[in-house]
């Protein structure tokens, strides 16, 4: 099993900066890093009998001179560019290049994302439940049994 995960340590916005309400509790930003890495440690003290690894790229979104900015082309591993209009979204960038480097370099049977990115999801849900998208009907069905035992 593989589990990806973005941890921007602090989200400023970049230049495309946040009011200060919405910067209050962007040290959280890193909540799915932070789970990516507890499950590694309890697949290990479990002693379960499968290989984990996981992946959490770190990064801070701050202004400084080398901060990007709206209009500014990026390329990813990869190759893949992309352009950058809202300098607050970094996080799907950080966990973009994550991605591609692990499905190309470690080639995984699961690939688990534990991303922070559907603020959409919260307004649907609540801030309580967690939205669950699969393109794969039998790992979904794992995972949710998961969830309800408790797992």
């Amino acid at each position: 099993m593989w589990s990806w995960s973005k941890g921007i340590c602090f989200d400023s916005g970049g230049i495309s900066i946040k009011p200060l309400d919405g910067m209050k509790l962007m040290r959280s930003d890193m909540g799915g890093a932070a789970a990516v890495c507890a499950t590694v440690l309890a697949a290990a003290d479990l002693e379960i009998p499968v290989r984990v690894t996981a992946l959490a790229p770190l990064a801070e979104n701050m202004v400084s001179g080398s901060s990007m900015r709206p209009g500014d082309v990026i390329r990813h591993y990869g190759g893949g560019t992309t352009e950058i209009m809202d300098t607050d979204a970094e996080g799907r960038l950080v966990l973009a290049d994550a991605l591609a480097y692990g499905a190309k370099r470690l080639k995984p049977d699961y690939l688990i994302d534990l991303a922070t990115l559907t603020g959409a999801s919260h307004i649907a849900l609540g801030r309580r439940t967690a939205a669950l998208f699969s393109g794969d009907d039998k790992l979904a069905d794992l995972l949710e049994a998961a969830r309800g035992s408790g797992g």
